[in-house]
């Protein structure tokens, strides 16, 4: 996709399949009216990721039963892989001139193992209790066997012999464990009644250092309670159910990539033995993540339950977030593992559903609406910072900065300079833009919703889907480039005649007046307005509203089903994702960029089109 969006508008394709120079087949590449990037045709036929996997996954379980209230669980299960893997890259391409090759041999395998002991009893005739006692462990084991030769002597040929320059060995070995036990305990009182409590300790051998496991080891707990008053006390005629819960919970977490407390050194590329410092800093003091949390909500039924609502408010407050932070690159580092003090969430979720049709042989309506918000607070990072770079965007344009008082998922980057009434700044004609980075917008949407109704009139369903969000903006690259290269509509006007921006000047003795300058350098005055360059002028909002699917079944009869000798049998027509109403740019306001194994929003970078899709159901019951 990032070379589409340097592509001439309406070329035909076709002028690509013959993606080698005619007499340089393997050497030089053909890419038409442009050099940069690779020809797609190219990357789609020789530009080749390979892989193959075998893996074996099984598990084996036992249960004991000492009494009929006493029992016993064992379970061992075990996930092995072995996988080959290659990249290949041929002559001329964009990052490898004289082609690439790379394999990998990667040897992968989990074993876990747990048991638990569980009691159950009654206490009189109206209570009931059971406990829980149990404990696992957890063994990772990694090994990649990874050599690179990035510069090849013959072309088409992908071998590591084929290497023009030294091997490069990457070799990489993973081990650690995990340990637990854990409780569980239930009580219930003449079914109105509930109570649950949850104890559980793990010792993760991931936080230890050459020297301590003090942080090895982390305890978290939970409590709920729920009342269902509607059996409790005689409510009025129209309350058909109604149910009051509260919970307090904890979760610990302790990191799942290991040697982040390890002060180790790098090895050098092309350097047999060669080591160098790592460009992470690592952490001899890494703690675990701990996230405790509060919700109280309520279950209530209307009506003989043709109307529900289910509401749930919550506050947790996660410590000791594990994050990779940006550091400046005279520390001699790139990135440093930190825990992060507090980031405190707050929330609502409504669930919803209606009946507003009911009939036996009639038409049938069915109503069901759900509705989430959530803020997040940076209350503390660490003892001597107050702003943390989490991620940077393309070319570092942007970035996702968490500030004291801010939001984790903050989108900071250069936009317009501006008076102080808020106006736009220009100078010879042009927009000027920050040196420094301020806030844009939240990247996470301030709330997500959807509505679903479903219709049945006899054998006949019809069910449409539409959810929406809203609150929330990004930064588009494919926009950023299509508007630098005068494929966007926003910069057709001037184009012919050059344009005077809406805005001001700033006078030699620091006052303003109207913008008057007719800019004649169309090229540059859009680039400064909608260029990359630009985070605010490029950043859009990702508000949308979808129809998400629209599907219509038939049942048939249970007469026919029965001469037809089935239990059940239906067929149906539907689509998904079928429209989508948005002012986002690109092709879908919902994209996530891919990061060392992390999914970022907030940067859209070359989007592929997302699919709609339309099939046809068949269901069976034999």
């Amino acid at each position: 996709m990032y070379w589409n969006m340097f592509w001439l508008p309406n070329a035909d394709l076709n002028w690509l399949k013959d993606y080698w120079m005619p007499g340089q087949e393997n050497l030089k590449q053909s890419y038409p009216f442009s050099s940069y990037p690779d020809n797609p045709y190219l990357i789609a036929y020789e530009m080749l990721n390979k892989s193959n996997r075998d893996a074996l996954t099984g598990n084996i379980q036992a249960t004991y039963s000492f009494t009929k209230n006493l029992n016993l669980m064992v379970r061992t299960s075990l996930d092995l892989a072995n996988e080959q893997r290659s990249q290949q890259r041929p002559f001329d391409t964009e990052k490898f001139n004289k082609g690439m090759y790379r394999a990998q041999s990667i040897f992968s395998k989990e074993a876990t193992s747990d048991f638990l002991i569980r009691y159950k009893s009654k206490m009189g005739k109206d209570a009931d209790f059971s406990v829980s006692g149990g404990g696992s462990m957890l063994k990772n084991r990694y090994n990649r066997e990874d050599n690179r030769a990035d510069s090849l002597l013959y072309p088409d040929i992908y071998t590591l012999a084929n290497r023009a320059g030294v091997l490069d060995s990457r070799p990489f070995k993973s081990s650690f464990d995990i340990n637990s036990f854990y409780g569980l305990a239930t009580f219930s009182y003449r079914n109105y009644l509930f109570f649950d409590a949850t104890a559980r300790n793990d010792w993760s051998s991931i936080l230890a250092t050459a020297n301590s496991t003090k942080n090895t080891s982390f305890f978290y707990s939970s409590f709920n309670a729920s009342a269902v008053l509607s059996e409790m006390f005689k409510l009025p005629e129209l309350i058909s159910f109604a149910k009051l819960r509260a919970s307090f919970a904890e979760v610990g977490s302790g990191e799942l990539d290991a040697y982040k407390t390890a002060l180790t050194y790098d090895p050098v590329a092309n350097f047999d033995g060669g080591l160098q410092n790592p460009s992470e800093l690592a952490n001899l003091n890494l703690k675990p993540l701990r996230t405790t949390s509060y919700e109280a909500g309520t279950d209530i039924r209307l009506f003989k339950d043709r109307l529900g609502f289910d509401v749930a408010l919550y506050i947790s407050n996660t410590r000791d977030q594990i994050l990779k932070a940006r550091l400046d690159a005279a520390s001699g580092y790139s990135t440093a593992y930190v825990n992060a003090g507090l980031v405190r969430n707050k929330g609502i979720e409504i669930a919803a559903n209606g009946a507003p049709l009911k009939s036996r042989n009639g038409l049938n309506w069915n109503v069901t609406a759900t509705f989430a918000a959530n803020k997040n607070v940076v209350k503390q990072l660490t003892d001597t910072i107050t702003q943390m770079t989490l991620y940077n965007g393309p070319g570092s344009r942007g970035a996702i900065i968490a500030k004291l008082g801010g939001s984790i998922n903050a989108l900071y980057g250069r936009g317009y300079e501006r008076s102080p009434g808020g106006e736009i700044v220009y100078e010879n004609g042009s927009p000027k833009l920050t040196q420094e980075m301020f806030y844009i917008g939240n990247t996470v949407p301030k709330w997500r919703g959807s509505v679903g109704n479903r219709f049945q009139f006899r054998q006949f369903s019809l069910n449409i889907l539409a959810d929406a969000q809203y609150g929330a903006v990004g930064y588009s690259l494919t926009s950023a480039v299509h508007a630098e290269q005068g494929k966007t509509k926003n910069t057709l006007p001037g184009r012919y005649n050059g344009i005077t921006g809406k805005g001001v000047i700033r006078n030699a003795d620091g006052t303003y007046r109207p913008n008057d300058v007719i800019a004649t350098d169309v090229w540059t005055y859009y680039n400064n307005h909608y260029g990359r360059d630009n985070v605010e002028g490029t950043s859009y909002s990702t508000d949308f509203i979808k129809l998400r699917e629209v599907r219509l079944d038939y049942v048939l009869s249970r007469a026919l089903s029965n001469k037809l000798k089935l239990q059940r049998a239906s067929i149906g027509i539907y689509g998904r994702d079928l429209y989508t109403f948005t002012k986002w740019p690109a092709f879908d306001p919902e994209f996530g960029t891919l990061n060392n194994g992390n999914i970022i929003s907030g940067f859209e970078l070359g989007q592929f089109p997302s699919t709609r899709t339309f099939g046809i159901n068949l269901t069976v019951g034999l």
